[in-house]
């Protein structure tokens, strides 16, 4: 646990010291630009083209064309383990924004 409360907290400080810091700077507000992106996405989220949830897996594995594809996802999930510092982001990422 405490090596990941180290990456948390190294996140978090170098998220406050770049982001933070930078809009609070030239806006006048500290995370200013997150604060819009998100609120810009929640007002414009019907304008988006709405599909399942498991749209960008289908579109990673037709990308990379079966068979590969396959072997590219299966080796992806085996990873978890070992590169769980890349995996868990990654997953995060494609589910959210799917």
């Amino acid at each position: 646990w405490e090596e990941i409360l180290n990456y948390v907290g190294g996140f978090l400080a170098v998220s406050v010291l770049t982001i933070g810091l930078v809009d609070w700077i030239a806006w006048g507000k500290p995370f200013g630009t997150v604060y819009q992106y998100v609120a810009f996405n929640l007002e414009h989220s019907r304008a988006y083209v709405v599909g399942p949830w498991y749209r960008y897996t289908l579109l990673i594995l037709g990308i990379f064309i079966p068979p590969v594809s396959f072997l590219f996802v299966f080796g992806f999930l085996k990873t978890w383990r070992k590169l769980a510092l890349l995996f868990w982001p990654t997953l995060v990422f494609i589910v959210f924004h799917s």
